[in-house]
């Protein structure tokens, strides 16, 4: 598969070999050197699985929890005093 790159000073497209992703190389229109992206895959192959959305969701309210916990009690215990 080809990785497409538009060269950020010229404008032109250029098609690379996926064995290029990571280096630099000339431009062909301006002769500049630019980046060659890594290919990624598509956002619905990396899409996280139900199950692993609600371990995630039930992970970040824990952390949420426990920040507040942290912060807002000994907020509230010096308002107290």
């Amino acid at each position: 598969m080809a990785i497409e790159v538009t060269c950020s000073h010229c404008g032109g497209e250029i098609v690379f070999a996926d064995e290029l992703a990571g280096s630099k190389v000339e431009c062909e229109g301006c002769k500049r050197l630019i980046r060659v992206p890594y290919q990624e895959e598509p956002a619905w192959e990396r899409m996280p699985s139900d199950e692993e959305f609600k371990a995630r969701r039930e992970r970040a309210l824990g952390w949420i929890v426990v920040t507040l916990l942290f912060t807002v009690l000994p907020l509230m215990a010096k308002c107290s005093s």
